[in-house]
């Protein structure tokens, strides 16, 4: 609510004025070219940074509240574009008890949770493997894994797939889906790939540290003078729908997947 925040020892607002409210189970995500100030608002989810100015509420609690601090990261996990960035074990069920242990969960439990993680994103049968060896899509779905081990209501996926090739790319976004639609997750998703948000439920686009829009994809993707004015590109269908637009063919609503555009096309 009101967030604003400054890196010490600069003036200039990384974040103004921000104010934002997520549900539990959506699937929001925030877009925004680099410098927006993205991924700064994504590490005041769960305490990482505090606000220079207004508060982050994470279900009742303020983050300035030091002492619920392990309450707030138990609720939001984090999971950030470089894997190798948190993969701290050289096996891979390793990994995914790493902070289960150090909470002190017993041991039977622990591998409960690492075998029902792995799985849930497709490695399971590897947990013997050496985290060394996996793919970087692996490693990506590695990190998740471990956060997903903690049982968070909330993850936050600071721009997951841009290290990854398209094909790594479409797996991942594939896998975070299903933790909403089959567990239930409260997602919230940043990116600059414009392709990777058209099946969220809401978006919210940065531009200079300010949430500039905040609509289902369909509203915001329909604002195309907007979108280019923040230095953002439609994704491809809505890019081709609007060039037919200019061709003379009307659309109820802006058509967002090869789906919606056919039968936009040929009710």
């Amino acid at each position: 609510m009101d967030l604003s925040f400054s890196y010490y020892g600069e003036g200039r607002k990384v974040l103004d004025d921000i104010n934002l409210h997520i549900r539990k189970g959506e699937f929001f995500s925030i877009i925004g070219v680099n410098g927006s100030g993205k991924s700064t608002l994504a590490k005041h989810f769960n305490a990482i940074l505090l606000p220079s100015e207004g508060r982050v509420v994470v279900d009742g609690i303020d983050t300035n509240d030091r002492s619920r601090l392990w309450d707030i990261r138990k609720k939001v996990g984090m999971v950030f574009q470089n894997p190798e960035n948190q993969i701290v074990s050289s096996v891979v069920e390793e990994e995914v008890a790493f902070g289960l242990e150090n909470l002190g969960y017993p041991s039977c439990e622990i591998k409960k949770r690492v075998k029902e993680s792995l799985k849930v994103v497709g490695l399971g049968g590897m947990e013997k493997r050496p985290t060394y060896a996996l793919s970087g899509g692996e490693k990506q779905r590695l990190a998740i894994a471990s956060v997903l081990a903690m049982e968070p209501e909330c993850i936050v996926f600071d721009e997951p797939t841009t290290m990854l090739d398209p094909a790594g790319r479409k797996d991942i976004a594939s896998v975070i889906r299903r933790l909403r639609e089959d567990l239930g997750i409260t997602i919230v998703y940043i990116t600059h790939i414009m392709e990777e948000i058209v099946f969220s439920d809401r978006v919210a686009v940065m531009n200079e540290g300010r949430v500039v829009m905040d609509g289902s994809p369909y509203e915001v993707f329909s604002m195309v003078d907007e979108i280019e004015q923040v230095g953002l590109e439609l994704p491809a269908v809505p890019r081709l729908a609007q060039m037919l637009g200019k061709m003379g063919y009307s659309f109820k609503r802006m058509p967002l997947t090869i789906e919606d555009l056919m039968v936009e096309l040929c009710p």
